[in-house]
């Protein structure tokens, strides 16, 4: 257990003890927008993101597995907003999510990176789109 004291808004003043808790946030280039990591779609190095609680962030950046960590964390809701200005230029904004870090447990969370899709129309295939950093296309 890891002390704690937290003064609210009103000057109240809480002490005592909790388990820390840990979460690890991974975001990833979603090429189809389907909302799940599929094996073609790569991970979202070197972007920024903030992890806010209690109207205080860490801003952090994403490693080459696209993730970071943070551990020994007070148990209670997080929000992850993801840094537009650091996204691939192809990305599209994200919504700000939401994550319950427990006492005692590791939070795992993966962030899709919706992507703008890619017509390859006014190249003279209408049958072409293309998504993504790697440029995953579908020829149906």
């Amino acid at each position: 257990p890891v002390p704690a004291v937290r003064v609210s808004r009103q000057g109240e003043t809480a002490i005592g003890l909790y388990r820390p808790g840990s979460l690890r946030v991974t975001l990833f280039l979603d090429a189809n927008n389907d909302g799940i990591w599929d094996e073609d779609e790569l991970p979202a190095a070197a972007v920024s993101l903030a992890v806010i609680r209690d109207d205080k962030p860490w801003v952090l950046e994403t490693g080459v597995d696209g993730s970071v960590s943070l551990s020994s964390l007070a148990p209670g809701t997080y929000q992850i907003q993801v840094e537009t200005e650091s996204l691939p230029s192809r990305a599209l904004p994200v919504e700000i999510r939401s994550a319950q870090v427990r006492g005692g447990e590791a939070t795992d969370m993966h962030v899709p990176i919706p992507m703008r899709q890619i017509s390859f129309s006014q190249f003279g295939d209408p049958g072409i789109t293309c998504a993504g950093k790697s440029a995953v296309c579908d020829d149906d």
